[in-house]
């Protein structure tokens, strides 16, 4: 695995736990989102879809990689990219559609891909949307947390939303590559 932020435990898994706030941080890195984008997109039959599309920021790497490993059995699939924005900092709102290709998406086949699905608000406001422009969407993402109340149809992982740590309960957070945490450098470390 990449290293992880420093202070952060080296090992199988890359956990931190903050007693004062009660969150642990999961840190993933490029060769974990790789190896379950991969799995996840085995399980994904090309032929059905129109797009593959990823939600930014996130989804943007499980989408290409998907993309890149179902396309020789779909040369007429195309990539592509929605952008939704729900938290400010660590608080949840509503979801607010930053970009989206109506004109391109209407009528189409998708399979939408997201890295996390924490509450399933964003993923539920998109479905929503989706509908609405008479196109038609699975739902992939590499992580799913326990109780979203919006589940996709192929997830790569499940994750307790609380992890039980020295007599505590924690919140379960993932730290991806790409967030600032991670200190903006987690590619360059994953790959050289």
């Amino acid at each position: 695995m990449a290293d992880c932020p420093k202070g952060s435990p080296k090992g199988s898994e890359n956990r931190t736990f903050d007693f004062e706030t009660g969150i642990s941080r999961l840190y993933i890195d490029y060769s974990e989102i790789l190896q379950l984008s991969r799995g996840v997109a085995g399980q994904v039959n090309p032929e059905k879809y129109d797009f593959v599309i990823g939600i930014a920021n996130g989804g943007l790497a499980v989408a290409q990689i998907v993309f890149d490993e179902i396309r020789e059995r779909n040369p007429a699939l195309g990539v592509g990219s929605i952008q939704m924005k729900r938290y400010r900092g660590t608080n949840g709102g509503e979801p607010e559609f930053l970009y989206f290709p109506e004109e391109t998406l209407r009528g189409k086949r998708l399979i939408v891909c997201d890295e996390l699905v924490d509450e399933g608000a964003t993923l539920g406001a998109l479905s929503r949307k989706i509908d609405s422009i008479g196109a038609k969407a699975d739902y992939l993402a590499l992580y799913e947390k326990d109780g979203a109340g919006f589940s996709p149809e192929r997830v790569a992982r499940e994750i307790p939303r609380t992890i039980f740590h020295e007599k505590k309960d924690f919140q379960n957070w993932l730290v991806f590559p790409w967030e600032k945490e991670w200190g903006g450098k987690g590619y360059i470390r994953a790959v050289g």
